[in-house]
Order: structure tokens, then C-alpha cells, then sequence
């Protein structure tokens, strides 16, 4: 199966098995281009790779994850991620409002200076926040985290949404309020106001699959599935789970390239504005017999203000049960679809 690949970007192909054990192709291709201020992308000279596995800072279940892998089956809607540093502008700024927003998503959000429950004369208040420095957009300055001091082990908690944030209490929690930190990242109509809030996190990095609403969609693996479908995926699996985007990000329907972007305070300039590049890529299988075209999907979009890095990824997938082993050839090209 030989790759004939007459775009710029990065392309591969994997197989996998469907919820009906069907052999399926699934092709993926990948674009990198640069940032600039006041400037449209331009492809980069040298294409990022395509990323094999899910990347954690520390681990999974120790840490949010910071990038997805992208050798995975299309999904079901376009996700946009970002992967910043909330950047003040002034010196003693405590606070500055990010965001991103493509075509009609957008994700906003308040990123405060570091600060903690305190307590003075027997009353709990907020600590003021201290100066901003560079701040990780990242799960664990969100709104978040577990608790395992509750004496009985039933009583321990964590956020659904972020495992590893900060200002998540037990209802039964020992630990100590004061001097507990609280989130730097928040949605700005609803801030932490008093030790037993929850507000939802707010995010901007992939979802962890073991994470909700992700986890809500990868279906029931129980002692009936054990015997009766492993080691194909259960009944009830919904698709949705390869949605990676945080909550917000997630578009409704799938981008097609030419939308605005709009990334606010993660640069020294305040706001990059720039739109998506207009690409369509089409996929061709051949074989000896004939040939089949795919239309790839824009169903991830990744802004990388740090590396001023712009990725977009394409996928399609296709059920070839009996016909993979003799697939001779998978084209790659840009424009109308090829006859």
C-alpha cells in the first residue's frame, strides 16, 4: 500500500477494526503553517509530525493532557485546541482576559495572579492575586483537582471535567482552607466565590479520555462484553468520545478553511488575528480494478501561540473488509476530486 502524495503537508494511514469487526482504513494528513502578526499563514518550511500518542506533562492520571494523539479515527465535529501562556502586557498586571475564536467557536476566559483561601480573625476571604507572570493555559491552573483527605474512602471527590486543577474540595475534605490555592484560569461570569463552588473548568487543551463528557461516550466494558464482543468495541460506543475538544471548542458541524481566528492575550501584542488557510485535499484508493475518492474532513484545528504554529488536520475513514490487502495505492492531492 504505497502513499502517492502530491500535497505539502504529512500524510499516513493506519487500519483498525469497527464496532461490527469490518476492516477500516482511516487517512489522515496534516498542515503546518506559521503565525505572524498582521500577516495570513504561510506553510512551514519544515512540517511538524504527526504526533503518534496522547502527550501528557507527567503522565496520564497525574497530569492534563497537552496534546492528542492524532493517529486516531476521524471525529465527529471540527475541535479547535490551544496551546498558550496567558502573556500581561504591563508590569504589576494582576489580571488579563484569553480567548480564542474560529469561525463561530469561541472559548473566553479570566487569568489572575496566583492566590489562596486565606484566613484573618476566624473569617475565610480570598487572598489578593499576586502579579501575573507567564501562565500555562493548562488543566491544572483551571478550576479543578481531587480530594482523598475525607476519613472514609467513599467520601473522596475529584472534578469530573479536570482531575488536576486547582480549588476542588470534598464535601467531607480535612484539609486545611487556608492557603489552599485557587484557580488562575476561570470562566468570567463564574469565579470561584466560596470554598464549596464548582464552577465548571474552563479550558483550552485536549480532554483526557478517562475525563468527562469524553469518558461518558466510550461505552461499557463489563463481564457481558468480555464474552460477548471483546475485542471490539462495546454496543453503546458512541463516536463522540474522539471528541478531544474542551467544552466550548467543540464546533457543531465541520470547518471547510476561510474562517476568521481570533486569539486574545497570549502574545505581547494582545490579539493575533489571522484566517484559516483555504485548503481542500482529496484522498484516492486504487487498485488494479479501479479507484474509490474519499473527502477528507477539517476535523481538528490547533493554534499554537507559543511556537506561532497553526496545524490542521484532514481525516477519512473507509470500510475495505476483504479489499485492504489488496489496496495497491492512496493519493493525496489538493483541488477538485480526481476522476
Amino acid at each position: 500500500m504505497l502513499p502517492a502524495n502530491d500535497t505539502p503537508f504529512l500524510l499516513e494511514r493506519f487500519a483498525l477494526f469497527d464496532k461490527q469487526g469490518a476492516e477500516t482504513l482511516v487517512v489522515v494528513l496534516k498542515a503546518t503553517f506559521e503565525l505572524a502578526h498582521d500577516q495570513p499563514p504561510t506553510l512551514a518550511k519544515q512540517q511538524d509530525p504527526l504526533i503518534p500518542a496522547d502527550v501528557y506533562s507527567s503522565g496520564p492520571g497525574k497530569s492534563g493532557l497537552l496534546a492528542e494523539g492524532e493517529l486516531s479515527p476521524p471525529k465527529p465535529a471540527t475541535a479547535i485546541t490551544l496551546s498558550a501562556h496567558a502573556v500581561p502586557t504591563e508590569s504589576n498586571q494582576r489580571e488579563i482576559n484569553v480567548g480564542i475564536r474560529v469561525g463561530p467557536v469561541s472559548q473566553i476566559a479570566v487569568v489572575r495572579g496566583n492566590r489562596h483561601w486565606d484566613s484573618v480573625l476566624g473569617f475565610t476571604r480570598m487572598s489578593s492575586p499576586e502579579p501575573l507572570t507567564r501562565v500555562p493555559l493548562t488543566w491544572e491552573n483551571a478550576f479543578g483537582g481531587a480530594d482523598q483527605t475525607p476519613a472514609s474512602q467513599k467520601d473522596w471527590e475529584f472534578q469530573p471535567d479536570n482531575h488536576v486543577g486547582k480549588g476542588f474540595r470534598a464535601k467531607k475534605s480535612r484539609r486545611p482552607l487556608a492557603g489552599t490555592p485557587l484557580p488562575n484560569i476561570e470562566h468570567p461570569d463564574h469565579p470561584v466565590r466560596a470554598p464549596r463552588d464548582r464552577p465548571k473548568p474552563v479550558g483550552f487543551c485536549p480532554v483526557p479520555p478517562h475525563w468527562h463528557p469524553r469518558v461518558t461516550f466510550a461505552g461499557t466494558y463489563d463481564e457481558r462484553w468480555q464474552q460477548e464482543r471483546a475485542p471490539l468495541l462495546p454496543d453503546n460506543f458512541d463516536a463522540r468520545f474522539y471528541q478531544t475538544a474542551p467544552a466550548g471548542l467543540a464546533s457543531s458541524t465541520f470547518l471547510t478553511g476561510g474562517e476568521s481566528c481570533v486569539v486574545m492575550g497570549t502574545t505581547q501584542q494582545r490579539k493575533l488575528s489571522f484566517a484559516l488557510p483555504s485548503v481542500t485535499p482529496g484522498f484516492r484508493l486504487c487498485w488494479r480494478t479501479g479507484a474509490l475518492g474519499l473527502q477528507p474532513r477539517l476535523d481538528a484545528v490547533h493554534v499554537d501561540t507559543d511556537r506561532m504554529r497553526l496545524h490542521l488536520l484532514w481525516r477519512a475513514a473507509e470500510e475495505l473488509h476483504g479489499k485492504l490487502e489488496t489496496l495497491q495505492r492512496i493519493e493525496a492531492f489538493l483541488g477538485p476530486r480526481r476522476p
